[in-house]
């Protein structure tokens, strides 16, 4: 679902640019469009991933293996990223989850996940 459709507006939002730069006045209305469709379908992604994606992995994954994981995950982190630059991705996120007025504890993971979806609607996104 994310793929396509979500390409297609990423597409529009360049286009909406563009027509921006030629001066032309819907593109404003148009980039807002593409994007508000964008993050629609972003949302609904994660909304699968926290309540079914990972549901599922939780059954299937033993917690052992869950750690290993997550261990490699915080080294990968660490050597791609490192602590300084994340603390500075957070504190971004942060400050922008204040401005527009978004809980920055709802950005936050459990790490573990309640099985909510049935196993028709959790399809490939």
């Amino acid at each position: 679902m994310l793929g396509t459709v979500g390409r297609d507006a990423v597409r529009g939002m360049e286009q909406a640019v563009e027509d921006q730069d030629r001066g032309e006045q819907h593109a404003a209305k148009q980039f807002v469009d593409h994007a508000r469709h964008y993050m629609d379908l972003l949302r609904q992604h994660i909304e699968k991933e926290d309540h079914c994606l990972f549901a599922m992995a939780d059954q299937v994954v033993s917690q052992e293996d869950q750690a290993e994981l997550l261990q490699r995950f915080e080294q990968a982190e660490k050597d791609t990223i490192g602590e300084e630059d994340k603390q500075g991705y957070l504190q971004l996120a942060q400050q922008l989850a204040d401005r527009y007025g978004i809980d920055g504890a709802a950005a936050t993971t459990s790490g573990t996940h309640a099985h909510t979806c049935g196993a028709s609607s959790c399809e490939a996104t």
